[in-house]
């Protein structure tokens, strides 16, 4: 069982004043660490603060290793950035604002992956996670994303006007 290391008052301290941090994620950490100097298992602490066991131990390795600080700064994410040019993200963002059935789909609104099929098949490969962020920078929401309705009848357009020929 991983447990964190004794702590000197100063660091209960610290992790006490962490515990009203703004940000939730750092309040769950020093909260973890806290219960595990209790005597709490990781596995105990998943209902207690909201993270998985996983992560629990995750965060009570890094402060044992870097101390209180180590709760408080996040570090970058492996793997290489993502690479997505002006042109890929201006195409996105076109697209969602394009009636699906206009490009021969057989929907009438995009969803994200129905979008990520379609941007694979114009040799964009993107994940779910960032083509959301994309579009979120890019100010558009699928969610807000205009619905196409069309119908066989030949007095739709009449009709929808609220003009009808009596």
């Amino acid at each position: 069982m991983l447990c964190v290391r004794p702590l000197s008052q100063k660091e209960k301290d610290r992790l006490y004043e962490l515990l009203d941090h703004p940000e939730p994620q750092v309040r769950k950490r020093a909260k973890a660490v806290l219960l595990s100097s209790e005597g709490y298992s990781a596995n105990e602490m998943v209902p207690l603060v909201d993270l998985t066991a996983k992560s629990i131990r995750k965060w009570l390795r890094r402060f044992n290793e870097e101390g209180v600080d180590g709760l408080i700064r996040e570090r970058k994410s492996p793997g290489p950035p993502v690479r997505i040019t002006k042109e890929q993200r201006r195409r996105m963002v076109e697209l969602v604002l394009t009636p699906p059935q206009s490009l021969g789909k057989p929907f009438t609104n995009w969803s994200l992956a129905k979008l990520r099929e379609h941007l694979a098949q114009e040799g964009i490969r993107v994940s779910r996670s960032w083509l959301w962020k994309i579009l979120k920078e890019e100010g558009v929401s699928l969610q807000r994303a205009k619905r196409w309705i069309e119908s066989p009848d030949p007095e739709y357009a009449l009709k929808k006007s609220g003009w009808r020929n009596w």
